[in-house]
């Protein structure tokens, strides 16, 4: 049933570990390729549970045939902290950076730390516009993305206006949840990625995974170039998702496709 309702490619593995290991893979692959064709692979991360299990696993592939001097790191969002925070999505991507030998002239953090936050959000805006142009928008080989329990993705939160911002590709949005100041790329940046892949982990995700099937949540509007866009998905959060749509067919024989 599920993957009928969810746009993209949906990968389901047993536990948190097999779907970053998956996941890890998939993406050691797409580095590998993309290099071979441009010499290059650039990638934007998030923050997470799930991202840090996948960090750990990249961190243990340090094996140079993956070209990790070849990688241009970037960050899909960051809280509005220092750099050496634990909350900081940088920070947690330390796990990664520590193993691995990417230049840190190819590690392009958001500064979280500066004030205004606006001028952060300017700043990073000019580091991304030096990439190559999809739609006049950045682009990206690869983006890495979340989603929470009420469906937001990167920190582009429900009922929230940066959702609908088309133009400018940074922007600052405030959080339900501390730290609330948060620096984010934009929906048109993450839809001119060439893939774009979410690690969603948990049976509280459910409800959230069918809210994007119908198209009602901030994560729903991701939507890059056709075969672009995967799922990576735990069996506890796949089950929860099929629970939930199957409430809704229950409740709505007639389906609200």
């Amino acid at each position: 049933m599920t993957d009928a309702f969810l746009k993209g490619t949906v990968v389901v593995r047993s536990t948190v570990d097999d779907v970053a290991a998956e996941c890890a893979s998939w993406l050691l692959d797409l580095a590998r390729s993309a290099i071979a064709s441009n010499g290059t692979f650039t990638i934007a991360l998030s923050g997470g549970s799930t991202p840090r299990t996948l960090f750990r696993l990249l961190a243990a592939s340090a094996n140079p045939a993956y070209g990790w001097e070849n990688w241009q790191v970037y960050f899909v969002d960051e809280r509005g902290c220092s750099p050496g925070d634990a909350a900081s999505n940088y920070h947690l991507a330390q796990t990664l950076f520590n193993a691995v030998p990417i230049p840190s002239s190819h590690i392009h953090r958001m500064e979280g730390e500066h004030r205004p936050l606006e001028e952060a959000a300017a700043q990073y805006a000019e580091i991304i516009d030096s990439l190559p142009k999809v739609n006049g928008m950045p682009h990206l080989d690869c983006i890495l993305l979340g989603m929470g329990a009420d469906g937001h993705t990167a920190s582009l939160f429900p009922g929230t206006a940066p959702l609908h911002e088309m133009r400018r590709t940074t922007v600052t949005n405030t959080a339900p949840a501390a730290p609330h100041e948060r620096l984010s790329i934009t929906f048109p940046v993450i839809n001119a990625a060439g893939h774009v892949a979410f690690l969603v982990t948990g049976g509280e995700k459910g409800t959230a995974l069918a809210d994007t099937a119908a198209g009602v949540t901030p994560a729903s509007h991701v939507d890059p170039t056709p075969g672009g866009l995967y799922w990576f998905l735990d069996q506890e959060a796949y089950d929860a998702l099929d629970d939930a749509l199957a409430q809704r067919e229950h409740h709505d024989p007639a389906g609200q496709q």
